[in-house]
């Protein structure tokens, strides 16, 4: 670079910086990725994948989990398993 030499504790820092905002930018995908999940299964729960309604004594009905032939979606960490 022209003869010039970087400071080696600044090239450190650039090093951390970079890894730092890496790091920010994958946390960033993540949280969008996880709210993603909850908004596509939000009438979801443990027994049902889609909920369709509720009868009128309010006992809900839908589309389980089994009959989708997957698990549960964990939806509190955003992984949906068999996917």
């Amino acid at each position: 670079m022209l003869g010039f030499k970087p400071d080696p504790e600044y090239v450190e820092k650039l090093k951390l910086s970079a890894e730092a905002h890496r790091n920010h930018k994958q946390g960033l995908r993540e949280r969008k990725r996880k709210k993603g999940l909850r908004e596509l299964y939000a009438d979801a729960d443990d027994t049902f994948a889609f909920t369709a309604g509720y009868t009128p004594g309010g006992v809900p009905y839908g589309v389980t989990w089994e009959e989708m032939g997957e698990e549960p979606a964990d939806l509190e960490e955003g992984v949906k398993r068999n996917v």
